[in-house]
């Protein structure tokens, strides 16, 4: 592959008023909320299902890919009613979803890792609980507008690759070779999609779907508190919720 653009500042929230989050921050800040979970109730808990042992580290993969889809929507400028531009990155789960199915397949190809499939399941679903009727009209509209930016597939591994472990980062440049060839609506919903709906929702075991309904939770709540320090708006009842699962369940043992 060609990397034809210089590298661009790459960002997870932007207005053009000056109000932005750059995508390396953001991952950084959630997994500062992650580390949190360490030796907390919720690991104790999740330890008693099959693969739970590997929570943390699926945690930390879905954290640190959760958004990667953003990097291809970086020109997807808009204005809101007031005229202010702003990034839009609706639908930018899929695009995730995608890349973190293709980094996945790589870590099956070469280890027994049933719970692979986990992080596909979480950043796929990450803000469907925000609002779950709505997310597919994105899909569409994010595929077309990355597909015109899949020069920008290298930033995706310089500002997200040295979170990953070492030995992920080279399955991650073969994971954006392929996303670059098969980027389109039909292989989301065939393979990402279908895929998630027949290995974790109707056939798996249902200590692994707990894992995974478990690790989309903590994601949810990673994110949105890591996002939530660029706002001073009044808490909501979302972000009650969320703040209290972090409270309840990062207590430690």
């Amino acid at each position: 592959m060609i990397w034809a653009r210089e590298m661009l500042k790459i960002y997870s929230f932007y207005r053009g008023n000056g109000d932005g989050e750059l995508l390396r921050d953001h991952v950084s800040e959630a997994l500062r909320y992650a580390a949190d979970f360490n030796d907390s109730k919720l690991v104790r808990m999740i330890t008693s299902l099959r693969g739970g042992e590997k929570f943390i580290q699926l945690l930390t993969l879905s954290i640190i890919l959760h958004d990667a889809g953003k990097v291809f929507l970086q020109d997807n400028r808009k204005k809101d009613r007031l005229g202010v531009e702003y990034i839009s990155f609706a639908g930018h789960e899929f695009l995730s979803a995608l890349l973190t199915k293709l980094l996945m397949d790589e870590v099956l190809l070469d280890e027994n890792f049933p719970e692979a499939r986990v992080p596909v399941f979480a950043v796929y679903y990450h803000h469907h609980a925000m609002n779950p009727l709505t997310r597919k009209r994105f899909l569409q509209p994010a595929v077309q507008a990355a597909q015109k930016n899949l020069d920008l597939a290298q930033a995706v591994y310089e500002v997200l690759g040295d979170f990953l472990p070492y030995e992920y980062r080279g399955r991650l440049c073969e994971a954006l070779e392929k996303f670059h060839k098969i980027l389109n609506v039909e292989y989301i919903e065939s393979s990402v999609k279908a895929m998630i709906d027949d290995e974790l929702v109707k056939r798996a075991d249902p200590h692994l779907f707990k894992l995974a309904l478990t690790t989309l939770d903590a994601l949810i709540v990673c994110d949105y508190l890591a996002a939530s320090k660029r706002s001073e708006k009044a808490p909501s009842a979302f972000s009650s919720a969320v703040s209290m699962f972090h409270k309840i369940w990062t207590a430690k043992i």
